[in-house]
């Protein structure tokens, strides 16, 4: 393979992972305010109607995210294994924004689901 079509692939790699964590990220937000503020399209949601959004939605999203990190941050080293080493150092970048992500998202993502248990706890209460 040549350079340019190394570069290609890492590029390429790297902006549909992009575009698909942010479409991913999207839906997880508007599921937590669903969530949080307990209205969705203008309609009150009950406290169990909720606690599924919650469990089946949001968490899911949360999940998906985690595997598209993954996914990226394998898809890049086995890139890297595999072209120049000049070409490998963009690779392997991809890798570590990658890994951040997946460790951000995982740190971020479980407080974000503790703290809305704690709401949905809260609001149960009342």
């Amino acid at each position: 393979m040549s350079n340019l079509n190394e570069y290609v692939l890492i590029i390429a790699t790297f902006i549909s992972g992009t575009f698909l964590i942010t479409q991913l990220t999207r839906l997880q937000n508007e599921a937590a305010a669903d969530v949080i503020v307990g209205v969705m399209r203008g309609v009150p949601l009950s406290t169990e109607i909720r606690w599924i959004w919650l469990l089946q939605v949001f968490l899911s999203m949360a999940i998906s995210i985690l595997i598209v990190d993954f996914f990226l941050l394998v898809a890049f080293i086995k890139i890297a294994a595999r072209v120049d080493e000049s070409v490998a150092l963009l690779a392997y970048l991809g890798a570590a924004i990658s890994g951040f992500a997946f460790v951000l998202q995982l740190l971020f993502g479980t407080s974000a689901f503790f703290k809305h248990v704690s709401l949905l706890r809260q609001a149960a209460q009342r």
